[in-house]
């Protein structure tokens, strides 16, 4: 379930694993950097799916047919593994889950973008308009 930065950059380019940043869409863009990392953007290939976007208004998690649209948004695909992160890996969580009751074989980056953005092997960078 929890894997490291060397996996991720080893699967950086992998068909069928999808890296998926649970950031707020101003961390995930470099518009905003955190206090943890001044490195602003995300991991060089990640997609975005904001942890907010899969709840509704009362904390529910949104029903199968929602987050299938929001997965499939950013370029999952049925069969894929997704590797979620956010700043320390609490945010990724919650897209883990969502993933998980989809049936994605799911995994969640510990150290998330705090740790993976100062590793050498995981460049991070900003968003351009179509990784949105």
């Amino acid at each position: 379930m929890v894997v490291d930065a060397g996996f991720v950059s080893a699967h950086l380019k992998s068909p069928g694993v999808r890296i998926i940043d649970a950031r707020d869409p101003e961390f995930y863009d470099g518009t905003t950097q955190s206090e943890m990392n001044p490195r602003g953007g995300h991991i060089a290939g990640a997609h975005s799916i904001p942890f907010g976007t899969l709840s509704d208004s009362a904390g529910h998690i949104l029903p199968d047919a929602e987050l299938r649209k929001i997965f499939v948004a950013a370029g999952v695909s049925p069969g894929d593994t997704v590797v979620s992160y956010c700043h320390i890996g609490q945010q990724g969580s919650l897209v883990w889950a969502a993933a998980r009751q989809l049936g994605f074989v799911a995994r969640l980056y510990d150290g998330s973008f705090e740790n993976g953005a100062s590793a050498a092997t995981c460049r991070s960078k900003a968003a351009s308009r179509s990784e949105m």
